[in-house]
């Protein structure tokens, strides 16, 4: 064959305009000349998350485009600037789907997932169901002031920009697709009611860093954090997507509902809950560096996925219930100190220890655990001056890998990791009725049995179910 066959092209064209809803005259645009408009490949969705999502749809959020795409993380195919009039064009672009971003310094960013380019002239409107006609309109992005005083509505498709320490004293009005970009090490504080325009659609708080850019960012400088102080109502939290924050969401005292959220690369912290009672379900929590969910008072934790995380929920004298989870590719799945929680119908995979109760005796049971390194840790109080021991409950389980289901020594106690590790039981366990594929349990349970280990104690797990427990893991 001497000839070749190019691949099928198409164009894109639009117009982009500038629309001033500020009533500040002084913001009214002269023309439309300079707006940015980005072509990029769309994001590869995570194929672990992926997995959990196709096994296990009724739990956590189900990842997309709109989800996962980020302009930050990747190189743009194209880059073009708006004539004075708006209009721009993309020509001869590879046939498929793409994301298309759209921004303008001192004026909202607008994200267009999965653009379809077909052969020949495509326009706007018919490449995204998403515009009505071949234009898109661009606001002006607010600055919000240190202290509102006033109920402030984010808006669909509007960015607004928080420099310095914020408070909100009245109510914040969310709308799906609004925006919330924050200054590195500055943060958010939202003391009065928050209410919502409608149940679907995310917003987004995000680092600014970065944001009016078509550079790739190897790093994004994280943001502080967001407050709630909300002094008359429980609070609500949902369809949030949450990421590059320092320390993350803090509740305030009052009861608190996180639902339908994602939160992830938070450094420090992500989700801190001093709530007197907490209600978070089915969220999606990955690839923080040191803590996940951190509760210290009462809490039910459902239907929601962990993935690659330090440390994915410590539970601080939280009496919680915890159920129907999925952790996975963590250091810790779940460490419980001293009050008694109930940790059962979860999936445990390939977390270095997956439960790690610290002075705990917990009740663990109908859980499916895979290839852990550690299933269960039992962990002390840490210090001499509070010596307390676990003597948890554990039954009906699926221990499914072949590492350790028990281990009486570990080091995650409540004060620190990579302590000389202690023994975190004072008595002989008796741990009945679960599936336990491994015939021979002297290389799986770390206990008197297992050779050189100076444990005195042991670990009774008969009698032992013969057959996998179909009622354990997470209820479909």
């Amino acid at each position: 064959c001497s000839s070749s066959t190019k691949p099928e092209t198409g164009s894109l064209s639009g117009k982009i305009i500038l629309v001033n809803d500020t009533g500040d005259p002084a913001l009214d645009p002269i023309d439309y000349s300079g707006i940015t408009v980005a072509l990029y490949d769309l994001a590869t969705l995570d194929t672990t998350i992926v997995r959990i999502n196709n096994e296990y749809p009724q739990i956590g959020v189900q990842i997309n485009q709109e989800t996962e795409f980020d302009h930050r993380l990747q190189n743009p195919l194209r880059v073009i600037t708006t004539d004075s009039t708006g209009n721009f064009k993309f020509s001869a672009i590879n046939l498929g789907r793409y994301n298309l971003v759209i921004f303008k310094e001192g004026w909202s960013i607008i994200y267009l997932h999965e653009i379809i380019i077909s052969k020949g002239d495509n326009f706007l409107n018919t490449a995204s169901p998403l515009i009505m006609q071949n234009q898109v309109e661009l606001y002006p992005a607010i600055e919000l002031e240190p202290t509102v005083t006033k109920d402030i509505h984010f808006k669909t498709n509007h960015t607004y920009i928080i420099t310095n320490n914020t408070l909100i004293l009245e109510k914040s009005y969310i709308e799906p697709k609004s925006l919330i970009l924050i200054n590195p090490n500055a943060r958010l504080n939202l003391a009065g009611e928050i209410s919502y325009k409608q149940d679907e659609g995310f917003w987004r708080v995000s680092s600014l860093y970065g944001f009016y850019s078509t550079q790739r960012q190897n790093e994004i400088e994280q943001f502080d954090t967001i407050s709630l102080e909300y002094q008359n109502s429980p609070a609500i939290i949902k369809n949030l997507i949450m990421d590059y924050a320092n320390n993350g969401l803090k509740s305030g005292q009052n009861a608190l509902t996180v639902n339908n959220c994602i939160f992830r690369k938070s450094l420090s912290s992500t989700l801190t809950i001093t709530a007197i009672s907490a209600n978070v379900e089915k969220i999606l929590l990955c690839d923080t560096y040191l803590k996940g969910l951190i509760a210290y008072n009462q809490m039910t934790l459902k239907n929601s996925i962990f993935v690659r995380n330090r440390e994915s929920c410590m539970l601080n004298q939280s009496p919680a219930i915890i159920e129907n989870n999925y952790y996975y590719g963590s250091y810790l799945g779940i460490r419980t100190y001293i009050i008694q929680a109930e940790i059962k119908h979860n999936c445990f995979d390939k977390n270095s220890v997956a439960i790690a109760p610290s002075a705990a005796s917990p009740n663990i049971s109908y859980n499916n655990f895979y290839d852990n390194d550690r299933d269960i840790e039992m962990n002390r109080g840490g210090v001499s001056t509070d010596p307390g021991y676990c003597n948890p409950i554990i039954t009906y389980n699926n221990f499914l890998g072949n590492k350790f289901y028990i281990h009486l020594k570990g080091n995650n106690s409540i004060y620190g990791d990579g302590y000389i590790p202690f023994l975190g039981v004072n008595s002989d366990q008796i741990y009945p009725y679960n599936y336990l594929i491994e015939q021979d349990l002297t290389n799986h349970i770390y206990d008197s049995n297992y050779p050189n280990s100076g444990i005195v104690y042991q670990v009774i797990m008969y009698p032992r179910l013969s057959s996998l427990n179909i009622s354990a893991g997470i209820k479909r």
